[in-house]
């Protein structure tokens, strides 16, 4: 569209290019905050969480105060809370290695992204002449490259 508007293709695809990557930058700024708060208020919220749990513990141990003398309830009681301390204490303590990670594959994902946006930008660039890209080549393997590419192709078109 931007070819039939006579804008040339370098400087349409840098346009598309820093439209895209505009939005984009808008995009993660909201959500990043976003979601930081929200893991925050996670973490703030898990005691109040466990706290409840305990207190639901408590009223349904309450209400079968009649079992007590089959069932050793208080022991059972004591279990259950060891139970969940241990689940809250598990939680607590592997949250931060759950952000590393989760930080860590988003870094890799973004690294991916980025390496996919100059290759395309390259080729949106060199569309119609791919004799550019020898032109990125150091010096010293362009000519080699060439032969071997022209070999290459060579050998295609023999088969076909």
């Amino acid at each position: 569209w931007l070819e039939k508007k006579r804008i040339k293709r370098k400087f349409g695809t840098i346009l598309v290019y820093l439209v895209f990557l505009s939005i984009l930058t808008v995009i993660i700024s909201v959500l990043i905050p976003a979601l930081f708060d929200q893991a925050k208020d996670f973490a703030s919220t898990i005691p109040s969480i466990f706290d409840q749990m305990q207190e639901w513990v408590n009223a349904i141990f309450n209400g079968t105060s009649g079992l007590a003398e089959i069932i050793d309830m208080k022991s059972m009681k004591v279990n259950l809370f060891n139970q969940l301390e241990t689940i809250g204490n598990n939680i607590t303590s592997s949250l931060p290695n759950l952000i590393i990670t989760i930080a860590t594959s988003l870094f890799k994902g973004v690294g991916n992204f980025i390496i996919g946006l100059i290759i395309g930008f390259f080729f949106l660039i060199s569309f119609d002449n791919t004799d550019n890209i020898i032109d990125f080549l150091p010096s010293k393997i362009k000519k080699v490259t060439t032969e071997v590419l022209d070999e290459i192709d060579g050998d295609r078109k023999s088969v076909v």
